[in-house]
């Protein structure tokens, strides 16, 4: 491990206390906040899974992260995003989106990413949620919930799934 990524973990530890909240279950929950970075998901498969949220009448925010610079902004990235340009030396967004979003309580965080970016591990981290979810094989430690799920690949049962166990947990 290099020096930096030792100091930047290191710095991630003291965003994790946080007061916890207890998830309100499915039908009391009101808002959603999704985050996808846009190598591995486009806005289109992500506009899917919002689109499924506000349909059962939840508010959703969508996040992204673009692994570029402002000016190679692709058109089709949602309007709330930041990217590596925005970034202090430390590995933290500094634009006003991401301190908007962090400083925002939701009731559920899911986590279409599944890079080990420092960037998204800050919002992972710094996130305000009663139930935070992410996807694939790899244990977490941020999350509440975890699906082994390949998106885009499996977009559809894992959407499914999760609609499900958001629904059964406190029910």
């Amino acid at each position: 491990m290099k020096l930096l990524d030792w100091y930047r973990n290191r710095g991630l530890k003291k965003i994790t206390e946080q007061i916890k909240r207890t998830y309100p279950g499915f039908k009391s929950s009101e808002s959603y906040l999704l985050f996808y970075q846009y190598s591995q998901l486009k806005q289109a498969e992500v506009a899917v899974w919002e689109r499924l949220l506000k349909e059962a009448g939840k508010q959703v925010d969508c996040l992204a992260f673009y692994e570029g610079k402002d000016k190679d902004l692709p058109q089709d990235i949602y309007p709330q995003h930041f990217t590596s340009q925005g970034l202090s030396w430390r590995g933290k967004p500094k634009n006003e989106v991401f301190a908007k979003v962090i400083s925002k309580t939701y009731d559920v965080f899911i986590d279409l990413s599944t890079d080990d970016h420092i960037a998204a591990k800050h919002v992972r981290y710094g996130s305000k949620a009663a139930l935070k979810v992410n996807f694939g094989q790899q244990e977490t430690l941020w999350s509440d919930l975890q699906l082994d799920f390949k998106l885009p690949e499996q977009g559809e049962s894992a959407r499914r799934a999760l609609l499900k166990l958001l629904v059964f947990i406190n029910k």
